[in-house]
């Protein structure tokens, strides 16, 4: 009996003549509980059966395909050829052969005039489905026709185009460019494109099966996982369907961080301690994890690294614990933005040695507490270096408010934090590491307080650093509380090296935020300046940190990957509003 048609969840290993190594591997990842996109395999036995009809399928084939859309319709909730809600198909090789690099795909079989407004309203994106249609118009053409893509002109292969007239433009002529060369319109009838995709994938593959998936796209896929997305988005780079900066903008930052977080031989690795620091000190420093790791953790490993090609924003992390900064480190964070010697203070270790220097009934006990603090400090500290090694590591020094007792020994305990730091700087320097402390004044009354402050600073660390300071490129910042950020941001810049903004909500003090950054780069053009709340790891607010030219956002470790992602994101479509106001003013003057 000639089996022309399997389920991917009817596939087995056995089957690999029949539906390819790609339908054995998707049968198999499906078996083990991936959600893999439901899917088909047209066999090689139906292959050869077209073939042998001279490129006609016939009715039980026909018959066949059409029982497993309806299949694959159940398991979506979507209908092929649907006005409202299309079912959008991949038709692809389930072999790869290595001496073509012929692309053979199709992608969005299923879009026609009518489908595309339906793709549009369920992506709240209709340049989006617009583009999408107009892919699927490019690889009819060639595949179907034969008609090159350069035949389509160069608008071909520029994705960034956003502006909806221009795409149906665009679109319009494709469909008469296949017309004309191809003598037969573009299909508009749904099954109809699915068996021409077919029978060219049939003549294209020389006998090989093909493989019928839900097409999930990007960032808008309902049934895809993280991990499939992810690796969808990569291999569709690899095959040269999409450019790198196309991927990054259909991944959702949620789907990495997810990938990342749960993905269990990374977790595996991270609780078994085998994060290593790269030496090479000409590359980019930063921790890498031994150990074989599934493709999916590798695509999103690839995406990251993407990511942080095309970002301008740095993305640190919010850490009080070294154990904290080794998994930042190996989620790709750039350096430490924010750890506060309180909540370090406050650390079931240290806070029995901080309540009996409270409750001291004399100066002279309290001292002698403060000094006990110092070494507990220096040794975290040293850790946070040799973890961070090239990268800042910024400390928040303890605000003088913290608990009124203290206010005996405030000069003491200052004196203790800063030294402990440039203590375990200088100690780190030996050891042959790169320091690079950023110590962070607590929010002042005004800048002569700061001023103050930084002389302190600097006082310390030449009597502990002595020739070494060379070594040591420390700097000194103070944190901008958001209701203050447009009144202080002048005098703050004559003596801060960083400005670190925290406490209230920045999504809603925007403007006093960017008057302040604006501010304080116009008195210092070299002043750095960073969001450190939990809100940075936030869509929204890494684009508007980017477009106001925040240097860096410091976000907790398990954000740092969604970081990483927003940021790229933000800088592609800053490029692409640009180009595109660029494209604007040329043709108006034209």
């Amino acid at each position: 009996m000639t089996k022309r048609v399997v389920l991917l969840e009817d596939g087995t290993a056995e089957m690999k003549g029949l539906i390819g190594s790609q339908g054995v591997s998707l049968s198999e990842l499906l078996r083990a509980g991936w959600p893999v996109p439901a899917g088909f395999a047209v066999t090689t036995e139906c292959c050869r059966e077209f073939n042998t009809r001279l490129g006609h399928g016939s009715t039980d084939a026909a018959q066949e395909v059409e029982r497993a859309i309806h299949h694959l319709e159940q398991r979506t909730g979507t209908i092929f050829g649907d006005a409202k809600t299309p079912l959008l198909l991949s038709v692809k090789p389930s072999e790869v052969h290595s001496n073509t690099n012929e692309r053979a795909s199709f992608l969005y079989v299923g879009l026609n005039d009518v489908t595309v407004e339906g793709l549009a309203e369920q992506t709240e994106d209709r340049c989006y489905a617009l583009y999408c249609y107009r892919s699927l118009l490019q690889d009819f053409g060639y595949l179907v026709h034969g008609i090159p893509y350069e035949l389509f002109g160069e608008s071909a292969g520029e994705p960034e185009i956003q502006d909806e007239l221009e795409l149906e433009r665009i679109i319009t002529e494709h469909k008469i460019i296949i017309e004309v060369h191809g003598r037969t319109p573009f299909p508009q009838d749904v099954k109809s494109q699915l068996s021409e995709a077919l029978g060219a994938s049939f003549s294209h593959t020389h006998c090989s099966p093909v493989l019928v998936q839900v097409m999930v796209n990007g960032e808008y896929g309902e049934h895809m996982s993280s991990e499939s997305a992810c690796k969808m988005v990569v291999d569709m780079v690899s095959e040269g369907l999409i450019t790198k900066e196309e991927a990054l903008l259909r991944i959702d930052p949620l789907q990495v961080t997810e990938m990342l977080i749960q993905s269990s031989d990374l977790t595996n690795s991270l609780h078994a301690g085998s994060i290593v620091s790269l030496t090479d000190r000409e590359e980019k420093n930063e921790c890498v994890i031994r150990g074989q790791h599934s493709p999916q953790v590798l695509a999103v490993q690839q995406l990251l690294e993407w990511a942080d090609e095309v970002k301008s924003l740095s993305v640190l992390v919010n850490v009080n614990h070294p154990r904290d900064a080794i998994l930042a480190r190996a989620l790709g964070a750039e350096g430490i933005g924010q750890c506060q010697i309180e909540a370090m203070l406050l650390s079931p270790s240290r806070l029995p040695f901080v309540q009996k220097m409270i409750t001291a009934d004399n100066d002279y006990e309290r001292r002698r507490g403060v000094e006990r603090l110092l070494p507990m400090l220096q040794a975290d500290f040293e850790q946070f270096f040799e973890v961070m090694d090239g990268c800042p590591v910024t400390i928040k020094l303890l605000d003088s408010a913290w608990d009124e007792r203290l206010l005996d020994v405030e000069a003491d305990m200052l004196d203790m934090q800063i030294e402990a730091i440039f203590r375990a700087a200088l100690k780190s320097i030996h050891q042959g590491l790169w320091v690079r402390p950023e110590i962070l004044i607590p929010p002042v009354s005004d800048s002569s307080e700061l001023q103050r402050l930084r002389e302190l600073v600097d006082h310390i660390a030449d009597q502990i650093l002595g020739e070494e300071k060379r070594h040591c490129l420390y700097k000194v910042g103070t944190t901008i509380e958001i209701s203050r950020a447009g009144t202080i941001a002048t005098q703050m810049a004559r003596h801060a090296d960083f400005f670190s903004f925290g406490t209230l909500d920045i999504r809603e003090n925007k403007n006093l935020v960017e008057m302040s950054v604006v501010q304080g780069k116009a008195r210092k053009p070299y002043l750095r300046s960073g969001v450190c709340i939990e809100q940075a790891a936030n869509a929204d607010t890494i684009a508007f940190c980017h477009r106001i030219g925040v240097d860096y956002v410091s976000c907790s470790p398990e954000q740092v990957p969604f970081a990483r992602i927003a940021a790229a994101q933000a800088a592609i479509r800053e490029r692409k509003r640009d180009r595109n106001e660029q494209n604007h003013d040329i043709s108006t003057t034209a």
